[in-house]
């Protein structure tokens, strides 16, 4: 439906900038841009990884490096879905990154952008093999991360994103102050200057969505929970390091950047947000 062109008005994503004038913040519409990426499991047959990598390198697409706008970004570039990217994911232990490394290195020579689940079940170890080895730009969970100061520095100043999922994170690990055990690393990441993104994992088998993500991640950071502006920061980190070409996240950032500005100003969520925080006083929550 996302791409599902209008009869009358032709493209929905053409309303986003055509609502009424009276129209609340609340009734526009919010673009969402869908690429794919592949994803290789450990645990398969190494011929079935090297398929799979193959056909990445096949349907790689060239993104442009053509500077756009944001309004030119919706007319022309929302609609379209393409391969941005390739993934390794799977059980950890018996697989480290290191056993990829000749296949990936294919990938690399493509340019073709990787990210790899690293450190959720398995050491810190796995996350410096993911970056070294794998040359991963994005690290899927990287829970184990945190146990390694000079790694966690180190993935910082390369500026490389780690994709928390909270609410998977809590079933495979029980990552909760309530419980004894490892504390969730979210407020260490942030403290410490990384890139964090907060994504669902799998949507389907944790039953969730990234609302329900940003509540467990509140819950999680601890104390008073998440800010308002963290929860921004990450939200931009995620935007910002996406697989995606220079011109493209500039465009979406400009996008989504103006689309927060006008939903943070607007009297009705201001008088919304108030609402919600008096009723919660009130509640003692």
């Amino acid at each position: 439906l996302w791409c599902s062109k209008r009869p009358a008005a032709g493209s929905m994503w053409e309303s986003l900038f055509s609502y009424k004038q009276n129209s609340s913040v609340l009734e526009r519409y919010f673009p969402a841009k869908v690429n794919l990426i592949f994803t290789g499991k450990r645990h398969k047959a190494t011929r079935e990884m090297v398929m799979e990598a193959a056909a990445g390198v096949m349907l790689s697409s060239d993104p442009g490096d053509k500077a756009i706008t944001a309004n030119d970004f919706t007319r022309q570039n929302m609609e379209s879905c393409r391969f941005v990217g390739f993934d390794l994911a799977g059980p950890e232990e018996p697989f480290p990154p290191e056993m990829f490394r000749n296949s990936f290195d294919q990938l690399s020579h493509m340019h073709i952008p990787i990210t790899a689940h690293a450190g959720e079940n398995a050491s810190a170890q796995f996350v410096e093999s993911a970056v070294l080895d794998l040359r991963a730009r994005r690290l899927g969970h990287g829970l184990a991360l945190a146990d390694d100061p000079k790694l966690m520095g180190r993935v910082r100043e390369e500026r490389i994103c780690i994709e928390l999922c909270p609410v998977s994170n809590y079933q495979t690990n029980e990552f909760t102050e309530k419980k004894p055990g490892r504390e969730y690393p979210l407020r260490k990441f942030l403290e410490n200057g990384n890139i964090v993104c907060l994504n669902t994992d799998n949507p389907i088998v944790s039953y969730t969505n990234i609302v329900k993500e940003f509540f467990q991640a509140s819950y999680a950071y601890g104390k008073e929970g998440l800010s308002l502006w963290n929860a921004l920061r990450m939200i931009r980190m995620g935007f910002a390091h996406a697989f995606k070409s220079l011109a493209e996240r500039r465009a979406i950032l400009e996008l989504v950047e103006q689309m927060i500005f006008d939903l943070l100003i607007d009297r009705d969520v201001e008088t919304l947000l108030r609402r919600i925080a008096q009723s919660q006083a009130s509640a003692g929550t």
